[in-house]
């Protein structure tokens, strides 16, 4: 699940001379922030803080950044700082929780969201936040209570109907999980994970056309990626369309040729299209890259064995 953050952006340079020196260092910090240069950003926001170390701004943009430096450990202690200086700073609690769910601490990250919107209310992210708490900790009815909080205040919230259609999914909720991920698909076309969610539906539905066809999107709005293909091909493998199946996976293979769920699937292929020999080299392929299960593939090879000894 997608957990989103906001940074207040910085606004435009006023002339230098007209600022305070902590107030120029923290502008700069915030830019560089934008730009994607971290680690700069962070030794500015700390030299801001050296001359105005209450400022909780500072703490929580200077989080945002250890974030994208993966390291979530200093990033949770500024935030905490950030919220001991400014204890009404509603965004800095929804970051702390947001970082939390990402840590898989979700208790701590729902007393923290909790806070976020017991000092705004209408904290739309927060609410979605938290919901992914719930929805980490196995609770799929407050996960949706809180989406649905999220979606009275802002119906065209992706992410809120996104989530929620996951966690409908969850609890079997089938036909109200596949109008969400509808839902996020005309709010916007290009969503990529609307597609990806309705044709699973559809997949496990049966539908394997209606699915071959929201995979062929998931593909063509990623083409870089091995998930629309693989999809794809597990749809075209289902359908009975061997050779369009084989197609997709050597297109997901070639995106990602480490993948044991691949090279299984290639096998699965492999043995409908009468190559026990390549569906053979897959199944080792297979139980080789995963390392946490040795075990993989075990028994399609061991019925490959008897059928070869057969023959």
């Amino acid at each position: 699940m997608e957990i989103k953050r906001i940074m207040l952006l910085a606004p435009l340079l006023l002339l230098a001379g007209c600022l305070p020196k902590e107030e120029r260092l923290f502008r700069q910090a915030q830019q560089k922030n934008i730009d994607g240069q971290y680690k700069e950003a962070v030794r500015l926001y700390t030299q801001t803080l050296k001359l105005k170390p209450d400022m909780a701004a500072a703490y929580n943009a200077r989080a945002l950044a250890y974030e994208r430096l993966l390291d979530r450990e200093a990033a949770l202690k500024d935030y905490e700082q950030a919220v001991r200086c400014a204890p009404g700073f509603a965004r800095a609690y929804n970051n702390m929780g947001a970082l939390l769910n990402e840590m898989l601490q979700y208790p701590a990250a729902i007393a923290a969201l909790d806070r976020a919107v017991e000092l705004d209310p209408g904290y739309t992210l927060a609410y979605i936040n938290r919901g992914s708490s719930y929805f980490g900790m196995g609770d799929m009815q407050s996960a949706i209570a809180d989406y649905n909080r999220a979606i009275s205040m802002d119906d065209k919230s992706i992410l809120a109907i996104y989530n929620r259609a996951l966690a409908l999914f969850e609890q079997g909720e089938n036909q109200r999980s596949f109008e969400d991920f509808n839902r996020t698909i005309q709010i916007n076309p290009a969503f990529m994970a609307g597609y990806l969610g309705r044709g699973k539906l559809r997949l496990k539905a049966g539908d394997y056309e209606a699915a071959i066809t929201d995979f062929a999107r998931v593909a063509a709005i990623m083409p870089d990626v091995k998930t629309g293909y693989y999809y794809g091909a597990l749809a075209e493998f289902r359908a009975g369309n061997y050779r369009a199946a084989q197609r997709k996976i050597e297109e997901a293979l070639s995106r990602d040729p480490g993948s044991a769920t691949n090279q299984e699937l290639r096998g699965d292929i492999m043995m409908m299209l009468n190559n026990p020999k390549e569906a053979y080299r897959c199944y080792l392929a297979a139980r080789k890259l995963d390392i946490e299960n040795p075990q993989r593939c075990e028994e399609k090879l061991a019925r490959l064995k008897t059928r070869n000894a057969a023959q």
